[in-house]
């Protein structure tokens, strides 16, 4: 006798209102973490336009946030139970011009991870899957330190 299992896995199909544009030409990184984390600049001011397109492609390719059950690694943590240290990152056509979204992200207590946020203006803000290589990007472009998972 042979049993198969099986387990379907669905991925949320992001909204299109959520998916950054090509008018994306600036992202300011701002961030609240403490002077003692050593982070690094904040604001940091991204214009340069290969790194912005490359940002914008990877937070464009982060899915939906949807609570599967999945372990995370601190026993009893939910991606709700966050830090008071975060970081923003505003999307905008010119340094001075409003912003087209924001995408916010807080480590988990523990500090190993982020589950981000992206906002646009007139639409509801969304919870974007954990992505460590959001982070890992970060740092590299903006001469930031922020915590990794």
């Amino acid at each position: 006798m042979i049993r198969l299992e099986g387990r379907a896995v669905w991925v949320g199909v992001r909204p299109s209102y959520s998916l950054l544009g090509a008018n994306v030409h600036v992202i300011t990184i701002t961030n609240t973490f403490p002077a003692t984390r050593n982070v690094g600049p904040s604001p940091a001011i991204i214009s340069n336009p290969s790194l912005v397109q490359e940002l914008v492609a990877l937070v464009n390719s982060i899915s939906v946030f949807e609570d599967k059950g999945a372990e995370f690694s601190c026993p009893d943590e939910k991606p709700q139970a966050t830090s008071e240290s975060n970081f923003v990152l505003t999307f905008a056509e010119r340094p001075s011009a409003a912003p087209l979204a924001t995408l916010e992200g807080q480590p988990y207590a523990c500090g190993e991870s982020f589950l981000p946020t992206i906002s646009v203006p007139g639409h509801p803000p969304l919870e974007l899957d954990v992505e460590p290589a959001l982070v890992r990007m970060i740092n590299r472009i903006a001469g930031l330190h922020l915590p990794q998972g």
